[in-house]
């Protein structure tokens, strides 16, 4: 979704890749978005989590116009200083990867992406690590 405009980014292909071991899911979250706009976006993913949902990471390769590659990859932070970071990043240009988890009334167990000055006329390949721990019955 284009935060700005309230439109939607189309998105071109999603899977998952899962290793299951011990108890655990292992996951990867494949995405790939195209930005075909004439100017940077802001963008806003959203997906539903279960209990027991854990996120590691996120990897974002952005294949540029001039045929270049910049990668972004989070880290685990204190939410408001990951969110002043993002701000800050976006507010002087730059390109940047936001995700945190969510839940709310609204919205329960909301797991939340944002690229900030998604670079025009790109693609952005999104891998999302996660960890989700199986219940079993006897």
């Amino acid at each position: 979704m284009d935060k700005e405009l309230n439109t939607v980014i189309p998105l071109k292909h999603a899977s998952f890749t899962v290793d299951i071991n011990q108890g655990y899911a292992d996951m990867v979250l494949h995405q790939i978005y195209e930005n075909d706009k004439g100017h940077a976006l802001e963008t806003l993913f959203m997906m539903p989590y279960a209990e027991n949902f854990f996120m590691s990471h996120i990897e974002v390769d952005f294949h540029l116009e001039d045929g270049t590659i910049k990668t972004l990859k989070t880290k685990v932070s204190e939410r408001e200083i990951a969110q002043v970071t993002y701000n800050d990043a976006v507010a002087t240009g730059q390109t940047a990867v936001l995700s945190y988890m969510q839940e709310t009334r609204q919205s329960k167990n909301m797991l939340r992406v944002m690229l900030g000055n998604f670079p025009a006329r790109s693609k952005a390949l999104l891998r999302a690590f996660c960890v989700q721990q199986l219940e079993f019955e006897d």
